[in-house]
């Protein structure tokens, strides 16, 4: 034996009589403005952080180019002109058993000696192209058998922006 279904119930629709009261509108209203207002602070916090992680800072801000016949190594390119007292810069020695530390310059690239130095060759107190490292490796200890790298570090993010390897004695011996 089947049993039917039940038909569905023939109703007039709904009609409103009246509107909404007053209360429900402006309720409505204020949650609209508020949940806009929380889109507005949540887009200005986060978004710009977003867009600053878009594009990582490039790793090799400074181009350094070593020259041939003298201890120098010139910075052939720089993506900002900033104050030397943002940079310092590591001379390091690399054998096959270790990587030691041969001499340093503090922030703003001053107190060189006749090992590592800086030069400003505008003197304008800016790092940029045309500024020169010099590096006279010749009375470190086995130099001939070693590799050297300039590191130029910016002191204010701690982040390597430059660098410059060579093997052995640069420059004439």
């Amino acid at each position: 034996m089947k049993i039917p279904k039940p038909s569905k119930p023939e109703a007039p629709p709904f009609k409103r009589k009246r509107g909404p009261p007053p209360q429900a509108t402006k309720l409505l209203v204020a949650s609209l403005l508020a949940a806009l207002v929380f889109m507005a602070v949540l887009a200005i916090v986060f978004v710009p952080r977003y867009l600053e992680n878009l594009n990582p800072p490039p790793t090799n801000l400074l181009h350094l180019n070593l020259t041939a016949g003298e201890p120098r190594i010139q910075v052939t390119f720089a993506l900002y002109d900033w104050a030397l007292s943002r940079f310092n810069a590591t001379l390091l020695e690399s054998t096959s058993t270790n990587t030691t530390r041969v001499r340093s310059l503090p922030p703003g690239l001053g107190g060189g000696t006749s090992v590592l130095g800086f030069t400003d060759a505008d003197q304008d107190g800016l790092l940029n192209a045309g500024d020169y490292f010099t590096a006279n490796v010749s009375t470190v200890p086995n130099a001939a058998q070693a590799q050297f790298t300039l590191e130029v570090w910016q002191v204010d993010i701690g982040q390597r922006v430059g660098f410059a390897t060579w093997p052995g004695i640069l420059g004439p011996g």
